[in-house]
């Protein structure tokens, strides 16, 4: 999916149109229900479509409050996600580098944010901490290099 949004970036920057973004919620909410099929892409499209073509809008019956608590919900399952559940699969340099990124935004914003990140991430490989590396394929990597010998 990301791959496909990334292309048609692509070929959208080049033509001159407007670039489109990955939906995150859609793909957290199948993946969560355990729909694995592409059925559900499929009845998302119809139901969209049904959306534009009715003459009447949806939208003004739907409470105001579902919106917000929909995206404090999606905002929260990504946090946890990607601040505490990823605690595991990285190494300390690394963590250290997430959250002090996720800081920098939040106090300098987007641009600033992401420049301080990776300032940061300069700094501390330079100081010879191992970062940019996955820790388990590197133990497996090491399990290789070890049996062959």
């Amino acid at each position: 999916e990301l791959k496909t949004v990334g292309i048609s970036n692509i070929f959208s920057g080049i033509t001159g149109g407007y670039t489109g973004s990955y939906i995150f919620s859609q793909t957290i909410f199948s993946l969560r229900m355990g729909i694995r099929s592409r059925l559900m892409g499929y009845v998302l499209a119809f139901l969209s479509l049904v959306a534009v073509v009715i003459p009447i809008n949806i939208l003004a019956y739907i409470p105001n409050f579902f919106f917000g608590s929909l995206l404090m919900l999606i905002c929260l399952d990504l946090m946890v996600e990607w601040l505490i559940d990823v605690r595991e699969e990285v190494t300390s340099a690394e963590y250290v580098i997430l959250l002090s990124t996720f800081a920098f935004l939040l106090m300098l914003g987007v641009e600033f944010g992401i420049i301080a990140g990776i300032v940061l991430y300069l700094i501390i490989q330079k100081m010879g901490y191992d970062v940019g590396r996955n820790k388990k394929l590197n133990e497996d990597c090491i399990a290789m290099d070890t049996s062959q010998k």
